[in-house]
């Protein structure tokens, strides 16, 4: 037994006071008057004994009362289980991974797990001291330092919530017997669900080192089952569902309805055809959201419905101008992109194309189009010009080529309002000068935006490039042109202007084989979709349309993104981590410009509620490692528990005892100390 102040332990030196009394009352003598001695000698024979009896009893009874009041002013207390003997030091670790949110029947294994370490909180006796940390990796609780006052503790383990991101029990737990090295009676009281793929399948690893004891609370539910939406895989015109679950018999597969809802107010529904199932549809064009619901689902709810994000089928809407169209198909100057487009070609399901020479375009044409490519044009009227702004400005996309209508500089100047960057000059290099080569070749160092990819030769080789004519834009910096594409002398190649929500292009040469070989190389096609893409907005990163709650997710952009996710928005730059915090669909911005979106997840190996036996955790655990369930508190590690109800009824009936003993309760009803009624023997007439 311990006492939490041991100083008013002085006060059980009042159990002599009634010692003291019942000494000194054996020496007096009371007077009693009576009429005869005849009826004194017999009372007096019989009551003897029992009156000796009696005063002893009496005696105990107030000796042990005031010792019950003494030690209850002490604060009275004792240790039970395998706890130690004085003062400890706890490490608690609270498992807060999404497993721990599994529940049934109102029983939750984080709650459970949170009130077995309050317990050991609660049962602190002076001297204790407790670091309160979770199992995720990195938790700041760890910086927190030992704390001899369990109210922040407290605080801190009632604060704590599920994390996602990872979580290493094993870690945590030798990290907590570091801590504790050296430190006299050193503990650590792990709260966990003992869910197997935390200590398996994520590197948890085991804590099998010696140090001090372990205690893995078991907070998990008793034969969890669980049923959980594992993969959604977005084909070109269903999307797939598959389910996972655990905790049935093998063989067993549960019954499941699944609900699809997109963006648009669309709701479908089907049910399990083994594990998985299929919704056919007609996607809606460009990126949308959609989430895919399990019912019922099982005892984790964190799992049950998934957002993710889909990429419709819709094609990018081209219209091809041709600015020099001839009889002789193959000096046409649109003849290699027209074969790009051909059926057959990887370009052809991604585009809608139409042509129109330059003589018949009027501004309807340029309507509900996503890309116009001018082929070798010559001056527009000004009510073309104005269209072709006017669609820049909405978000269209113009890219431009050079040609022969381009020899002089006057024939470029009517395009100024819809051109990336004016054209100064034309260079054209004669195969017969000696004094130079016949040919620029690309900088492939140079290459950047949409021609980017290209600098690496596996996506394409354009290093054999060779450019005869060119011709070269004014293209300041400052003054919003951004080049892609150089030659080797440091002549723009593909310039850039942003107008309105939309961007011009300039390509500074032929898109035939008058004043280059471009259309000739094996990157032309890839090269002209990524080309037309960017134009037309819809070019992005290769994005992982995938990724878990809590871990980092790459992002492929040179440029800082403002990110809006379920708990609001985010900013990203170059060179940082990004870690999606929460589940749910994160839509990616550049300024006002929607560049992707992608959707994250919880942990799938989180869904799985497989538990190890408790003597697996203990063999993890190593040495001192010992098992409990959240209901018995902190078993063995129970500490100290007050017994001060224990002792107040103790004190009670000490009191009971000694107003029977005494004879108050017979004074009550008129009865005598002796017997004796009204002055008379009991009995007697």
């Amino acid at each position: 037994m311990d006492f939490l102040r041991p100083a008013l332990l002085w006060g059980l030196l009042g159990i002599a006071v009634p010692i003291l009394i019942h000494l000194l009352g054996r020496r007096r003598v009371r007077t009693v008057p009576i009429a005869t001695l005849r009826f004194l000698e017999r009372a007096r024979a019989r009551a003897s004994a029992h009156l000796k009896l009696r005063r002893l009893l009496l005696l105990l009874a107030r000796a042990a009362a005031l010792g019950c009041l003494a030690l209850l002013y002490a604060g009275p207390g004792c240790r039970q289980g395998a706890g130690p003997e004085g003062p400890a030091t706890w490490v608690l670790l609270l498992d807060t991974s999404p497993s721990m949110a599994a529940s049934r029947d109102g029983r939750v294994p984080l709650e459970d797990g949170r009130a077995a370490l309050r317990a050991i909180l609660g049962a602190a006796i002076p001297g204790d001291r407790f670091l309160f940390a979770t199992t995720r990796d990195g938790d700041p609780g760890w910086h927190q330092g030992f704390s001899a006052d369990p109210a922040p503790v407290r605080r801190r383990l009632d604060e704590a919530a599920i994390a996602f991101g990872p979580h290493r029990i094993g870690a945590a737990v030798e990290t907590a017997r570091a801590l504790l090295e050296g430190l006299p009676g050193g503990r650590v009281a792990l709260a966990t669900d003992l869910q197997a793929s935390a200590w398996s399948e994520r590197g948890a690893g085991s804590a099998r080192g010696a140090g001090a004891p372990v205690q893995a609370i078991d907070a998990g539910l008793a034969a969890p089952r669980n049923a959980w939406v594992a993969a959604i895989d977005e084909g070109e015109a269903a999307v797939r569902v598959q389910v996972g679950a655990s905790g049935w018999p093998a063989g067993e597969v549960p019954r499941r309805t699944v609900h699809l809802a997109l963006g648009d107010e669309r709701r479908l529904t089907a049910f399990l055809e083994g594990t998985e199932t299929s919704f056919r549809f007609e996607p809606p064009p460009g990126v949308y959201e959609g989430e895919v619901r399990l019912e019922p689902g099982g005892d984790l709810a964190l799992d049950d419905r998934v957002a993710f994000v889909g990429r419709g089928r819709a094609a990018t809407r081209v219209l091809l101008v041709n600015g020099d169209p001839w009889g002789f198909e193959i000096r046409d100057e649109l003849f290699f992109v027209r074969r790009a487009f051909a059926p057959g070609t990887r370009l052809a399901g991604a585009f809608q194309v139409r042509e129109v020479r330059l003589g018949d375009l009027v501004p309807a044409d340029l309507a509900e189009v996503d890309a116009v490519l001018f082929a070798n044009p010559g001056p527009l009227g000004p009510e073309l010009v104005d269209a072709v702004r006017r669609r820049l400005e909405e978000g269209a996309g113009v890219v431009v080529t050079a040609g022969d209508r381009w020899s002089t500089y006057e024939s470029a100047q009517g395009l100024e309002p819809i051109l990336a960057a004016p054209v100064r000059d034309v260079v054209t290099l004669r195969p017969d000068d000696a004094s130079r080569r016949p040919f620029e070749v690309l900088d492939l160092a140079g290459l950047a935006g949409p021609a980017a990819l290209f600098r690496d030769r596996a996506a394409g080789d354009l290093s054999g490039v060779r450019v005869e004519r060119y011709w070269l834009p004014e293209a300041r910096v400052g003054e919003g042109v951004d080049v892609w594409m150089r030659l080797e002398n440091g002549a723009p190649l593909l310039v850039e202007r942003r107008v309105g929500r939309g961007r011009t292009l300039l390509l500074g040469t032929t898109a035939d084989r008058d004043g280059a070989d471009l259309c000739l190389q094996p990157a032309f096609l890839p090269w002209l979709e990524r080309v037309l893409l960017h134009a037309a907005g819809r070019l992005r990163p290769p994005l992982a349309p995938w990724a878990t709650a809590g871990y980092p997710l790459e992002l492929p952009y040179d440029v800082p993104v403002a990110v809006d996710g379920p708990g609001g928005r985010l900013f990203w730059a170059p060179g940082e981590r990004f870690v999606p915090p929460v589940p749910g669909v994160y839509r990616i911005r550049a300024g006002e410009t929607f560049l992707d979106a992608f959707a994250a997840r919880i942990d799938p190996a989180e869904s799985d509620l497989t538990r190890l036996a408790p003597e697996e955790v203990e063999a993890r655990l190593g040495p001192g490692a010992g098992t409990a369930g959240a209901a018995a508190g902190a078993g063995p590690f129970s500490g100290r528990r007050d017994v001060s109800a224990w002792l107040a009824a103790a004190l009670l009936g000490a009191l009971v005892l000694e107003a029977v003993l005494s004879g108050r309760w017979r004074r009550v009803r008129g009865v005598g100390e002796l017997g004796l009624e009204g002055g008379r023997m009991k009995g007697e007439g």
